[in-house]
């Protein structure tokens, strides 16, 4: 967020330019576990949590840690791990040391345990419950994972498509938590494969609008990797912001959303679980990168609507995750969100120079490109612009714009590079070695650190944050050159219902339709 911006101003720009994600979690257990040989894995249950993954436990001369993990010289500091739980931490963990307060590195480790969790495979059958008996890794066959606690959440689309076979009279409540959306009419019903519609965070309707607007950068075109292949997002929440959007029926146009606001953990839930959302930015994968181990990969059904003159398509595709931005209402918010940003860390090199390395969204065909002209590069840019680091080429598409056609890569830079002060990055990597988890970095987590405080500016820190394969053009040119992220999730929520711009889109959406089709479709 630039630092000079106002709350007013962040908050109409973001409820311009997206729709959301939220969430929150449940508390580790703390009591100790059950010791195990050194070098075995075995799964415990405490008498008052859930069970967890104990890992090889440290030698005799191993750094002392404290009972949340972290280093007892510098409780700002991961310790090794020799836990990992499938239930998301409502809070970060408190050792117990006389004065203590959240910092910084304690939300970042609270990003990481949550990362755990929503990527630990689920329970088959059992929609958002962890199965106790697998370990995040695990995969059906030699590409595809098993389906992740998130993916088996409800999405916008699925609570639109239920409601549409609704009678009247007839409403939507919390039994219907993972009912089976009808397909659209492109899409073979039965598949059990999810389906995603969107190759950004808006429709391109409502992007068009946005034109001309601060909003711009957070509506603009696809992403496309060095495949020449769109990234696909999807908006997914959990089962306790399920049981509040329909027990309210806030995704019915004439309902207020007025007063609304979603629980942490320590509401009465049923579920231990306070409000969660996801958003999720899904890159199609070759044979080779889907078997390689590194991604988390999905197989899915890419659906394009149709034209007057052109039928829909539905393609059954291999995809990895390459990003992923949480929002949970974790209990040191309070009555404010927790956002946890997320990239592959493949994705994008660090600084806006591309590096000689492979990299998904980062092209080495631009190596000593001259881009002393991109400051200068329209929006939409156009493929002259192709090595512009965060310039989006393409602008919104249109419904004739085929998802599936190669198209020119665009450049995508961190430019806001993560430090990982905690090193907890390098701890979970290697606590997950091996799985595709130990293949992400955190590019921040953001948080209200000074409640008090009447401005973004002086309570919430850091004051940007962005995901790059789902916030790409969210940039501008720094003083001496260079670009700066002008993201803030926080920033882009304060204007919403409880920050909560999904809902908006839902209610606009006309009925019988099996998706927001001219709804923003994003969190941010």
């Amino acid at each position: 967020m630039n630092a000079d911006r106002s709350k007013k101003t962040l908050g109409w720009t973001m409820a311009l330019g997206a729709a959301l994600l939220l969430g929150c979690g449940e508390a580790p257990p703390t009591t100790a576990s059950t010791p195990v040989p050194s070098g075995t894995e075995a799964m415990t249950t405490s008498p008052t949590g859930p069970a967890r993954v104990l890992l090889e436990q440290p030698s005799e001369d191993a750094p002392q840690v404290d009972r949340c993990g972290a280093l007892t010289e510098s409780n700002d500091r991961c310790g090794p791990i020799a836990e990992l739980f499938p239930d998301v931490p409502g809070d970060v963990c408190d050792p117990g040391l006389p004065g203590w307060e959240p910092s910084q590195n304690a939300m970042d480790h609270l990003s990481w345990r949550t990362l755990v969790a929503l990527l630990w495979p689920a329970k088959p059958g059992a929609p958002g419950v962890p199965d106790p008996a697998a370990r995040p890794g695990a995969r059906i066959d030699d590409k595809v994972s098993r389906p992740a606690v998130f993916e088996t959440w409800s999405s916008p689309d699925d609570l639109l498509a239920l409601a549409a076979q609704l009678d009247e009279g007839e409403v939507l409540g919390p039994a219907d938590w993972g009912a089976a959306a009808p397909s659209p009419g492109a899409c073979p019903g039965g598949s059990g494969l999810r389906i995603l519609h969107h190759v950004g965070k808006v429709a391109p309707a409502t992007a068009d609008a946005l034109r001309g607007t601060p909003a711009a950068a957070a509506a603009g075109g696809p992403v496309v990797d060095q495949n020449g292949r769109l990234l696909f997002v999807e908006t997914r929440f959990n089962r306790t912001m399920w049981d509040v959007i329909t027990a309210g029926g806030y995704y019915r146009a004439d309902t207020s959303r007025d007063g609304l606001v979603f629980p942490n953990n320590l509401g009465d839930t049923g579920y231990r679980q306070g409000a969660i959302a996801v958003q999720a930015a899904w890159a199609l994968l070759t044979d080779a990168a889907a078997a390689s181990g590194q991604y988390h990969v999905s197989a899915v059904l890419l659906h394009q609507r149709g034209t007057e003159e052109r039928m829909g398509s539905c393609d059954k595709q291999l995809v990895g995750l390459v990003g992923l931005a949480i929002a949970h209402k974790a209990t040191s918010g309070g009555e404010h969100w927790v956002w946890s940003a997320f990239d592959h860390k493949d994705a994008a090199p660090d600084s806006e120079a591309p590096l000689p390395q492979e990299y998904f969204l980062s092209s080495n065909g631009c190596l000593g490109a001259d881009t002393s002209m991109c400051a200068k590069a329209p929006t939409p840019a156009g493929e002259a612009w192709a090595c512009c680091p965060n310039h989006d080429l393409y602008g919104p598409l249109g419904p004739a714009d085929h998802v599936l056609a190669d198209r020119t890569p665009t450049q995508i830079a961190l430019v806001d590079p993560g430090t990982d002060r905690s090193s907890c990055g390098e701890r979970y990597a290697q606590a997950l070695a091996g799985t595709p988890v130990a293949h992400f970095r955190l590019e921040g987590t953001q948080w209200w650190a000074n409640r008090e405080a009447d401005t973004l500016e002086y309570g919430v820190v850091p004051r940007s944050l962005r995901v790059a394969a789902l916030q790409p053009w969210a940039v501008a040119p720094q003083t001496g050159g260079g670009q700066r992220t002008t993201s803030s999730c926080i920033g882009c929520h304060a204007a919403g219902a409880d920050s909560v711009f999904l809902l908006s889109s839902l209610a606009s959406a006309p009925a019988g339709t099996a998706g927001p089709s001219e709804a923003p479709s994003d969190p941010e």
